[in-house]
């Protein structure tokens, strides 16, 4: 399910987390996470990948969005239909999987070294992989409202990744929470 684009005829947005491949492979052990940027006078544009390394666009083939957008069951959808959009949401959730698993091996190469907060993120990724395999099996089996209840606890984890970036030290926080101490206490 990505939509690869070529490097050379469209570019990312300025800012746009992106993934890089020179081919148009489903294998995410393959792919490059990056983020397109321009210098400050906007006269050169260049990849960032992983946390200190810039690159010019040219140096991969093929791009395509991080995160997807506008997904939706168009509210005039007709029942023998759902079928087909279940079938497409599940192939976006697994697009998911590897783009998180691409995330975390990314997280692990940043900085040469392992910090709580690399400990805290593989817990933020394991608890959303685990979250997304079960969302697929519910869906599998048709039980539509106990998967519906998977969202809150994968809201739980977005939270707490998005407390980890309110603090003014994300390891010291890190370390807080995995001694036991709840993070709106910390906030």
């Amino acid at each position: 399910m990505l939509n690869w684009r070529d490097i050379n005829s469209e570019n990312p947005e300025i800012g746009q987390i992106v993934i890089l491949s020179n081919e148009k492979i489903t294998d995410f052990r393959e792919w490059t996470l990056g983020q397109f940027l321009e210098n400050d006078d906007k006269t050169d544009f260049g990849l960032l990948i992983q946390s200190n390394k810039i690159v010019k666009p040219d140096s991969y083939a093929l791009w395509t969005p991080f995160l997807v957008k506008d997904l939706r069951i168009p509210g005039d959808y007709k029942e023998d239909e759902l079928p087909k959009f279940l079938s497409a949401f599940k192939e976006i959730l697994k697009s998911y999987e590897h783009r998180m698993l691409l995330m975390a091996k990314n997280s692990q190469l940043s900085g040469g070294q392992t910090f709580h907060f690399d400990f805290y993120l593989n817990g933020t990724y394991s608890r959303a992989l685990s979250l997304i395999e079960g969302f697929r099996v519910l869906l599998d089996s048709k039980n539509y409202m106990a998967a519906s209840h998977l969202i809150r606890p994968y809201l739980d984890n977005f939270l707490r990744l998005f407390a980890a970036h309110l603090v003014k030290n994300p390891h010291e926080f890190a370390n807080e929470v995995m001694k036991g101490k709840k993070s709106e206490r910390i906030l």
